[in-house]
């Protein structure tokens, strides 16, 4: 038989705790001293490990409870819902991590979060991802929906979504401006070379984009990052306007 006290410095676990374990009956010692002090045998200190085990892997004690007081063998089902519980709060994480990169990428770009900006990020984070997918499979044929599995995220941290972050703030910066002036033209010939890079040169699908980009709706079933109407329709004449002076870029 072991003392408490001695149970306690084996396993790190406080006295405090150990007492919390009887009192609720999930650990109750063995035995007492004279004095009254708890003393544990053999078996419960197996069971003390088996409750840290449990406890690590994310079970709350009165599941902990109701696993040790059954059948070690009938654990199974209890170890496959944890298993699907984690799961699920893996994939919570990653796109709550998702949604503060993008927040974070906005307050880089505009400084704050304007109205209709806030508008479509709440919309983006309350549809449901599997509307993304059956978009993406009723609008693109397999190989349009290889290549643009390379279109990055506003949520990436690579090079090449880094890139795109600074062409979008280049965008922002055309407002009121003439689409046929320098700036506008510079800007849309590296829009067209990225994309141009990113689709591995499918001129059509680079259009069928595009036109995607322009509807507010498709585009949010895209979950594209939100661009202004203003910023679209300037955007759509600039392109004219290189197409018209580049008559050889679609054909």
């Amino acid at each position: 038989m072991i003392p408490i006290q001695a149970l306690a410095r084996k396993t790190r676990i406080t006295v405090r705790t150990l007492r919390y374990y009887d009192s609720i009956g999930l650990l109750r010692p063995s035995g007492k001293t004279p004095g009254g002090h708890r003393l544990y045998a053999e078996e419960d200190v197996v069971r003390l490990y088996k409750i840290m085990l449990l406890k690590s892997l994310g079970f709350g004690l009165n599941k902990v409870k109701t696993m040790l007081d059954g059948q070690d063998s009938g654990w199974e089902p209890f170890f496959r819902q944890q298993l699907h519980a984690i799961r699920e709060q893996r994939i919570h994480l990653e796109t709550m991590e998702r949604k503060m990169k993008e927040i974070e990428t906005i307050f880089k770009l505009e400084g704050e979060l304007k109205p209709g900006l806030l508008y479509e990020l709440i919309a983006l984070s309350q549809q449901n991802p599997s509307l993304q997918h059956q978009f993406v499979e009723h609008t693109f044929s397999p190989d349009e929906r290889t290549k643009i599995k390379n279109i990055p995220s506003f949520s990436g941290c690579d090079e090449e979504s880094e890139q795109w972050i600074g062409l979008y703030a280049d965008i922002r910066n055309l407002a009121g401006k003439d689409p046929a002036s320098e700036e506008a033209q510079r800007i849309v010939e590296r829009i067209i070379s990225m994309t141009t890079t990113m689709l591995g040169g499918d001129e059509r699908l680079m259009q069928k984009l595009w036109e995607i980009r322009k509807s507010p709706e498709q585009s949010r079933q895209m979950r594209l990052f939100p661009l202004e109407p203003e910023t679209i329709d300037l955007l759509d004449r600039a392109f004219a306007i290189y197409e018209a002076n580049r008559p050889s870029y679609r054909k």
